[in-house]
């Protein structure tokens, strides 16, 4: 099919129907997840990782979740836009950053992708979806190159 290499950038929503957030949800998802100063959070885990994470300078990262959460809640259109504006506050993009990671982590682990294992999910089937259409049509006239 292609004659030359090529490189196929898939954006982020296209795991969405494997259980990962779009970008929307998890700019939503941050900005609930950084407040954890001002309220108690319903996820334990991420509330005591911060409190871990962040001991020694609490007070600093409870006031950078917040402006990162009213940001994010003023109507920025992305998590990255929202990091983009706080760049020189590094307590800001640390506090954004755990939480992605979190969230992403969480997600992939509820996913049907995750296996427990090093192996993708091997006994699951997934020709439902877009990916093995996607392979299929990538690898139709494939050819092994010589090295």
């Amino acid at each position: 099919m292609f004659h030359q290499y090529i490189a196929i950038v898939v954006g982020a929503g296209a795991s969405a129907e494997y259980g990962m957030p779009t970008g929307a949800a998890l700019k939503n998802k941050v900005a609930s997840g950084v407040r954890f100063a001002s309220r108690r959070l319903e996820d334990q885990d991420l509330n005591a990782a911060l409190s871990s994470l962040y001991a020694n300078c609490r007070d600093a990262y409870k006031t950078a979740g917040e402006e990162l959460a009213q940001h994010i809640l003023s109507g920025v259109p992305s998590i990255d836009d929202a990091l983009t504006w706080f760049s020189s506050r590094q307590e800001v993009v640390d506090i954004g950053k755990t939480v992605i990671a979190y969230e992403i982590l969480k997600a992939e682990r509820s996913s049907p992708l995750y296996s427990g294992t090093l192996e993708l999910a091997p006994n699951k089937n997934f020709d439902d979806t877009w990916m093995p259409h996607f392979l299929s049509m990538v690898m139709s006239g494939s050819q092994e190159r010589k090295r």
